[in-house]
């Protein structure tokens, strides 16, 4: 938790309040209105503290089981142009001895660029250059929205209204049930090699022998369902062997090995074409489209579409709480 603007006779009864569950940190030796507050829980994580000065606190993070290790630098800096200048310097000065993942997060009375003001007087470049080569000079960036949520608090009897700011997660890629395509029925080998696994002797009950057998035949499943996964390339080289033999047939009308040749490659795309309408058909489930209506781009929008209402990101429980991971998300919802 981070508070700032707090003078230094309020701080032990605000600190009484918290309770004796909280660690902190503080600037007051820096600048006398302790611009910077840092308080942590320590049965939650290991907090460091590298670097204190009158515009920062700089801290080293890590998790209890120490997973995750990142620096943070915490500021409020001064409204003097000259002394945010400096504490750019130091920054860059900091960074020199950052070997992990790195926020910086405050109070930095300076905008980026001039369009980020709202209202007030117009701002010119010297005002911002030297926070823009400090972030040059030390890779920072500003966190875009995806990487975090915001949730403005209610400010109490204070006129600041507290942040909580809240990294987004990744979201980690699951391994994905299996799924049977349709159409690995029709290819030429789905009988031989699914009637080899169901001849297989073995011992047990019968509910055992059945679920050995299901799980022994999902690898070579798989395996032919690698075959359709590049259907779209098949169908584009398949295209192109046609045409290819199509100008050879026109070299030569007659020739009865190139007009066999022109119907072998014209049955060829014809049975993948048809193999990519039932796959795609069997993803979007939009059964009432026919084979041969060839409406692509329908078809690709409705997958695309039933993809994206799968995502839950954020949710809102029924005590008001927001729930951004994904664990926590499941929980509720089971």
């Amino acid at each position: 938790m981070v508070i700032q603007e707090n003078k230094k006779i309020n701080a032990e009864k605000i600190r009484r309040k918290f309770g004796s569950c909280w660690n902190y940190e503080d600037n007051y030796m820096h600048h006398d209105n302790g611009k910077v507050w840092l308080l942590w829980k320590p049965n939650t994580m290991h907090i460091r503290v590298v670097n204190v000065s009158d515009q920062y606190i700089h801290v080293e993070v890590c998790t209890l089981d120490r997973i995750i290790q990142y620096a943070a630098t915490i500021i409020y800096t001064f409204n003097q142009l000259e002394k945010r200048k400096l504490l750019w310097k130091r920054i860059e000065a900091l960074s020199m001895n950052v070997n992990s993942s790195w926020i910086v997060i405050g109070d930095f009375n300076n905008v980026l660029i001039s369009q980020d003001r709202i209202g007030g007087n117009n701002v010119t470049e010297a005002e911002y250059k030297d926070l823009a080569n400090m972030m040059q000079i030390t890779v920072l960036f500003e966190a875009r929205t995806a990487d975090l949520t915001v949730e403005v608090l209610l400010p109490n009897i204070s006129d600041h209204a507290p942040l909580k700011v809240t990294m987004v997660k990744q979201q980690v890629s699951r391994k994905t049930m299996f799924k049977f395509i349709n159409c690995t029925t029709k290819d030429e080998s789905y009988v031989q090699v699914i009637t080899k696994i169901w001849q297989q002797k073995m011992e047990g009950t019968t509910m055992f022998k059945l679920r050995v057998k299901l799980k022994n035949q999902q690898p070579i499943l798989h395996k032919l369902n690698k075959k359709y996964t590049n259907i779209q390339q098949q169908i584009q080289q398949a295209r192109r062997v046609l045409e290819q033999a199509q100008n050879d047939l026109n070299s030569n009308l007659f020739d009865a090995q190139a007009i066999e040749h022109v119907k072998h490659c014209t049955d060829q795309l014809t049975r993948l074409n048809q193999l990519e309408e039932s796959i795609l058909l069997q993803k979007s489930k939009v059964t009432w489209l026919t084979l041969g209506d060839r409406n692509n781009s329908f078809f690709h929008a409705s997958v695309k579409e039933k993809n994206n209402h799968k995502g839950i990101h954020t949710l809102t429980s029924l005590t008001g709480e927001i729930l951004n991971t994904q664990d926590i998300i499941e929980k509720e919802i089971n």
